[in-house]
This record gives structure tokens, sequence and C-alpha cells, in this order.
């Protein structure tokens, strides 16, 4: 029944990514990195998104730095179990 309802919205998605995406097929591993991770860690500061960068430019990340570095301390701290 749950299959029924939700073929409305699962069907042309399926057909959809039939049509185009889901033929694209890699067979080759590249074992290197897309971008350089020093220049990643600059898009971690809020207001470093850019419109020119979107299609050849590093990736943006809508994360702010201040909970990342938060997370990531909260876990180091030997204070919390």
């Amino acid at each position: 029944l749950g299959v029924a309802f939700s073929a409305w919205l699962l069907l042309p998605t399926f057909w959809a990514l039939i049509q185009s995406k889901a033929q694209y097929n890699v067979t080759k591993v590249h074992w290197k990195l897309e971008y350089a991770p020093w220049k990643m860690l600059a898009k971690f500061v809020t207001g470093t998104f850019n419109f020119d960068q979107m299609p050849s430019g590093q990736p943006n990340f809508y994360v702010a730095w201040l909970a990342v570095l938060a997370f990531v301390l909260f876990f180091l701290r030997r204070q919390f179990k």
C-alpha cells in the first residue's frame, strides 16, 4: 500500500534517472584529489561564496566554521564522556 501511494513520485523520478544520469558509467577510478585541500579550508569561512566560481572553481561549503570547530573540540575534550 505504501509503494502504491508513493508511486506517483517514484516512477517519474526513476524514469528521469534512467534517461539521464543513470546511464553515465565511469569504469576507471582516478586516485587523485579533485580540489586542493588547503584551498577548501578557506571555504569554511562565512562569505566566501562566489557565483563566478560555480562552474569551475572550488566547492562551496554552507557550514559555519564556528559550528564545525565547536563540534571537533567537543569530541576532543576528555572532560565529556
